[in-house]
């Protein structure tokens, strides 16, 4: 539980000193404080140390970079199932999709706790989660599910949504709030097909980005959770 518990707090630090250090680089190029002041303040959260502080620079394009290597690899993953399909049998199709996403969310966890490769480890879980909604929607296809069924979003959204906790991901709970969301629209869509009806469940769909937004705020109450704040916010 100790090194749990000091993995967490190293990496809130690390997410301190990104947001810190973005934020400092946005300030010297409004013009707010000097360029002597930017690299003061680099040097105060890095320690003095510039290849820290180079890392911070750029922690947020590795960022990016990572995650759309992950979306990028899950449509390759997926393309390639989908073109062999057919040819597969029930057994083998279902054992795929399940190694592959454990395969991923295994990688991922190694990177982030064993190898300390936030980044990277947090894009493998991204792509495990991907794996898993693509999963839903592929399997549903092998035991004769309604693939249009809004339940699979919803499906999606739950089994998504504790990962993102557990692994305190950022983009896994993006991942889950967009299925959710999904899940609302064709919930909607589904039942109100036509109008006036559709064009009322506009309300329905603006009252869930209302509720996702007081969730955000909640979050804020507690400090475990106050780093997830922002995605429902946003």
């Amino acid at each position: 539980r100790a090194a749990a518990n000091s993995d967490t707090a190293h990496m809130q630090q690390d997410d301190y000193r990104e947001r810190l250090a973005h934020d400092v680089a946005k300030w010297r190029g409004d013009g707010i404080i000097t360029e002597p002041q930017e690299r003061a303040i680099l040097a105060r959260i890095g320690e003095g140390e510039p290849r820290l502080i180079g890392a911070l620079r750029i922690g947020w394009l590795v960022t990016a970079i990572s995650v759309i290597g992950a979306v990028t690899l899950a449509a390759g993953v997926v393309l390639l199932f989908a073109s062999n399909w057919e040819q597969m049998p029930d057994w083998f199709r279902t054992a795929l999709m399940l190694v592959a996403m454990l395969a991923a969310y295994a990688v991922g966890y190694a990177l982030m706790y064993r190898l300390d490769m936030q980044r990277v480890g947090s894009a493998f879980l991204l792509l495990g989660a991907l794996l898993y909604e693509a999963g839903v929607f592929l399997l549903a296809q092998i035991y004769n599910m309604p693939v249009e069924s809004p339940a699979l979003w919803l499906l999606a959204a739950a089994g998504v949504l504790p990962l993102a906790y557990l692994f305190e991901s950022r983009s896994v709970l993006l991942v889950a709030i967009a299925n959710a969301t999904a899940w609302v629209i064709a919930e909607m869509v589904n039942r109100y097909p036509d109008s006036p009806e559709s064009e009322s469940a506009l309300i329905v769909v603006g009252a869930f980005g209302v509720a996702l937004y007081a969730v955000g705020r909640l979050h804020t109450l507690r400090r475990w959770t106050e780093r997830f704040s922002d995605v429902y916010v946003f």
